[in-house]
């Protein structure tokens, strides 16, 4: 453990310091991620892409506030300090980004965070997404046929 010097009390105590830093930016990272995410989502009415936002336990950023319908901030129950939240409070979001029996998933908050976070180009999250479809196809595929011959 350090001992207090002379020079740790003329720069501060660094515990202090990276409690003090971490609210902020982690907020600034789900913003980040959030930002990416309205980009990324499939717009029909707007209302996915309008309800897209960040939050911690102080404040929500990029909530819609145009006229029109307006999203409610993301529920922050279960977030500790420091961690922020960033997405949608859309129903129909997670079948977008998840895809359902008879819709295909298009994803928008995972490719976000994967080009924020991991700093993957475009090219290779586009890659990624394409391939998973494909293999999910080629399995129900596979399924079909083993059922129409009786495997």
């Amino acid at each position: 453990m350090m001992k207090m010097t002379e020079k740790r009390l003329k720069y501060g105590d660094p515990k202090k310091a990276v409690k003090l830093a971490l609210n902020p930016s982690s907020l600034n990272i789900a913003v980040a991620i959030a930002s990416q995410g309205k980009l990324l989502a499939p717009v029909k009415e707007g209302q996915l892409r309008n309800s897209i936002s960040a939050s911690n336990l102080k404040e929500t950023k990029l909530l819609n506030t145009m006229s029109g319908e307006q999203a409610e901030a993301l529920d922050t129950k279960g977030l500790k300090d420091g961690e922020a939240y960033s997405g949608s409070n859309s129903d129909h979001a997670i079948h977008i980004e998840y895809g359902t029996i008879k819709m295909v998933a298009q994803p928008f908050l995972r490719p976000s965070a994967e080009l924020i976070i991991d700093r993957k180009t475009p090219a290779d999250v586009v890659a990624k997404y394409c391939n998973e479809e494909m293999e999910k196809e080629l399995k129900k595929r596979k399924e079909e046929y083993a059922k129409k011959v009786g495997l």
